[in-house]
């Protein structure tokens, strides 16, 4: 009789808690839902009723230029020849590093002189809504479903094809290619003791500007980023500090000192000018770009945080059981603000989307030590700061502001510039390709396609008008 009364109570609590954990996934899944985009494909083109033959008589597509860099705009992208009135459908297809497919489409109906100009003209069904001559670009979805998208396209160049159709005819067709770099931009890979990374050059002798490549929490190195700023006329060196051997698996006590060598050793490279190097650093890697600034000797040319921290967060190795220092100097544990606890860790760990901008919110408003801000008064170079208001994995703009009043009130807010990204996320595209929203497990923000597309364009223009 004990033993039943006992196994049914175990019973009981296993399937409370079975129920528990069920009712917890489910939670999580409609967050996924709420919070992610609809990346469903619905072709405008297949669903739309054509009810009368085409009546175009020589449809021709204009697209100019046919090749350049994925963030120059098409400056032509039109039809002509078409019927006054005439509704056509256009749709861009392209490949992604994985070959899938990826597809935009809409419709248009020609003005009286039988032109649709997609730069006059906005479709009146489509996967956008407004005129713009790249919306067929960045616009584009999965045709088939993907749980959480991310576009990364082939390097250095990706090929999209465009299409005139009226009904299941194609009328006309262009192929556009996108480049991700320079066809002039040399890379190669680095590894140098622990200096482990890609150095991409611009063609010339120079001397060139030159940059120090910080990644994230994602750790690694990115050798397209370099590749694409030496597109643009600099050298860049991605070092990586985590995540690649010999270096530490995870982002905890990584050395300053690491940093300070990368920027001594890029002042040495040939065509770099020495007296214009810059460092950049993303997310937890704008805490490594700030410290970068704050101890180069001689004195860089400048910082560029991007969705910055002003304080030192703990590292993210807890081998140990608990977090410890991101940074050290000189052998010493840099001083760190801590998290806490949060039910989003859990839901990360399974994979689950979590957004960990109130996790970060929390432990400000709870308090932070005092040595753990970041003292960006004592930069000895100019600050360029670049967050988004829609960022959920923290809350960079306001954490950017508060770098910015500590610079003003040191007498040095004229040596700090912040771009403010409205409605965009913490992630932002180059150019003008499919935006992120969720990277598998972090929602990432950004509002709406527009604002995390023209927020990137805007953030790079700031960053080649902070480097010239």
């Amino acid at each position: 009789m004990c033993f039943r009364v006992v196994t049914s109570g175990c019973l009981s609590v296993l399937g409370l808690v079975l129920l528990a954990t069920l009712l917890w996934w489910w939670a999580g899944q409609r967050r996924f839902r709420a919070w992610n985009w609809d990346w469903s494909w619905q072709d405008p083109i297949a669903a739309h009723s054509w009810e009368s033959p085409s009546t175009a008589r020589e449809a021709r597509l204009e697209v100019a230029p046919q090749e350049a860099m994925v963030h120059e705009p098409l400056q032509v992208f039109r039809v002509t020849g078409l019927a006054p009135g005439q509704v056509v459908g256009l749709r861009a297809v392209t490949k992604d590093d994985q070959g899938r497919t990826w597809a935009a489409a809409g419709l248009w109906k020609a003005d009286d002189q039988g032109v649709v100009d997609l730069s006059q003209q906005a479709p009146f069904q489509g996967t956008y809504v407004s005129a713009d001559p790249m919306g067929l670009f960045w616009s584009m979805r999965p045709v088939r479903p993907m749980r959480a998208p991310f576009f990364q396209p082939p390097s250095p160049a990706y090929t999209v094809t465009i299409t005139v159709e009226v009904g299941d005819r194609v009328l006309a067709q262009a192929r556009v290619t996108r480049r991700l770099q320079s066809p002039e931009v040399t890379c190669e890979e680095i590894r140098e003791g622990r200096l482990v990374g890609a150095l991409c050059r611009p063609q010339g002798e120079g001397p060139f500007p030159a940059v120090l490549l910080l990644s994230g929490s994602e750790g690694g190195y990115h050798p397209d980023r370099a590749a694409w700023w030496a597109s643009h006329g600099m050298v860049a060196f991605s070092l990586a500090y985590f995540g690649v051997d010999p270096l530490p698996p995870k982002l905890g006590r990584i050395p300053v000192e690491h940093f300070l060598e990368g920027i001594t050793w890029l002042r040495e490279q040939p065509g770099v000018d020495p007296e214009r190097v810059y460092v950049v650093g993303g997310s937890r890697g704008s805490e490594a770009a700030l410290l970068t600034g704050l101890y180069a000797d001689p004195p860089l040319a400048g910082v560029i945080a991007m969705m910055p921290s002003h304080v030192l967060w703990a590292g993210l190795d807890f081998s140990q059981g608990r977090p410890y220092a991101a940074w050290t100097y000189q052998g010493q544990d840099l001083p760190y603000a801590s998290w806490g606890w949060s039910w989003e860790f859990p839901r990360m760990m399974v994979g689950q989307p979590v957004r960990l901008r109130p996790v970060f919110e929390a432990a400000l408003k709870r308090g932070v030590p005092e040595e753990a801000y970041i003292p960006v008064e004592r930069l000895p170079c100019p600050l360029l700061l670049i967050s988004a208001t829609d960022d959920q994995m923290w809350p960079s703009t306001e954490m950017a502001q508060a770098l910015v009043k500590r610079m003003e009130a040191h007498g040095k807010g004229h040596r700090v510039t912040h771009v403010v990204l409205e409605g965009a996320g913490h992630v932002i595209p180059i150019g003008y390709r499919p935006p992120v929203r969720l990277v598998p497990p972090f929602l990432v923000g950004g509002v709406s396609r527009e604002a995390n597309v023209y927020g990137g364009l805007k953030a790079w223009q700031a960053i080649l008008d902070f480097v010239k």
